[in-house]
């Protein structure tokens, strides 16, 4: 366990440079307090609709045109840069989708930089009613916040401190839990909550991909001292993934499908933490590769046969249990 406790400490200590100011305040107008979600991107900014997405003037609640299939990506800043490369995924994901009646597919954002579980599945339950199918990406937020110097002193499953904290009028106090502690808990958190939107999205016939982004802290000189405790990290990550995989959740490391595909390249831009122009395409076309090839896509709903769920406590004789914030 000191072994964990290292790792959180000294990944931890990295801040994510377009999220907060030198001075860690975030920057004025970026962010706003959000009272499901921590906080989203303030409405009063471009291309950002009255729900604090980064949706490019389109508004939520979205609702599909005939044969139109709807991609919700969640997560943090690599799910906000991946939804800003839609005709990847458009262009994977049509041909095996016009079988089922579809004849176009548009991706929506359901991401905010800095966003790490449970903000992700909060969107996710909230915006299902919206969508056809969930990709979630994540992977570093998940993992920055639990050095010594950001224990504050709210759960570890609050958002990230040095947004969140800030918005909130919040100061960090003591916390009578060590970093490693507090990651040990967040970890089973985040684990159980991708599990819990497969499910879902199962129950739905919505399918849900789980992807957790490339390693950040490796490749320069900026990253190198840290490229060993973050690559522990990701061994941890790993076998979250195997586990979900093993119970029929569709969860992968990008890393693993960039090897498999090309032999692997850098993606990100500086040592931390935004993906390059090239990354993030790159990220998407591994991402579209296997969600093509995915089991999960055999649960998508014809689109002759895709119908809103109904309203009321019954569906087919089993309980039916409305969403967060929805009408249903």
């Amino acid at each position: 366990m000191a072994s964990f406790a290292l790792i959180v400490a000294l990944v931890g200590c990295q801040q994510e440079p377009d999220l907060v100011e030198q001075d860690v305040v975030p920057k004025s107008g970026v962010y706003q307090l959000h009272p499901y979600f921590g906080y989203t991107y303030a409405t009063s900014r471009d291309g950002v609709n009255r729900h604090g997405f980064q949706a490019g003037g389109r508004e939520y609640p979205y609702r599909a045109s005939p044969g139109e299939f709807v991609v919700g990506i969640f997560g943090g800043s690599a799910a906000v840069q991946v939804a800003r490369h839609p005709d990847g995924l458009a262009k994977a994901l049509l041909p095996g989708l016009r079988s089922k009646g579809y004849n176009r597919v548009t991706v929506l954002p359901f991401a905010v930089e800095g966003w790490r579980q449970p903000q992700p599945f909060n969107a996710f339950v909230r915006y299902l009613p919206d969508i056809d199918m969930a990709i979630l990406i994540d992977g570093v937020s998940e993992i920055v916040e639990f050095a010594d110097d950001d224990v504050p002193g709210w759960p570890g499953d609050y958002p990230a401190a040095r947004i969140y904290g800030v918005l909130a009028g919040q100061r960090e106090g003591p916390s009578a839990e060590s970093p490693s502690e507090r990651a040990e808990e967040y970890f089973s958190g985040w684990e159980d909550r991708i599990r819990l939107m497969d499910l879902i999205g199962l129950e739905r016939s919505k399918p849900v991909l789980h992807f957790v982004q490339p390693n950040p802290f490796t490749g320069g000189e900026d990253a190198r001292r840290l490229g060993a405790v973050a690559a522990s990290a990701y061994d941890r990550m790993r076998e979250m993934t195997e586990r979900l995989s093993a119970t029929g959740t569709a969860s992968h490391l990008v890393d693993d499908l960039l090897q498999e595909k090309n032999g692997g390249r850098d993606v990100y831009a500086e040592a931390c933490c935004d993906l390059s122009r090239g990354g993030a395409a790159a990220v998407t076309e591994a991402v579209a590769a296997e969600v093509e090839r995915s089991a999960q896509m055999e649960e998508v709903v014809p689109a002759t046969e895709r119908v809103r769920a109904p309203r009321g406590p019954e569906r087919g004789g089993r309980p039916f249990l409305p969403l967060l914030g929805s009408s249903q």
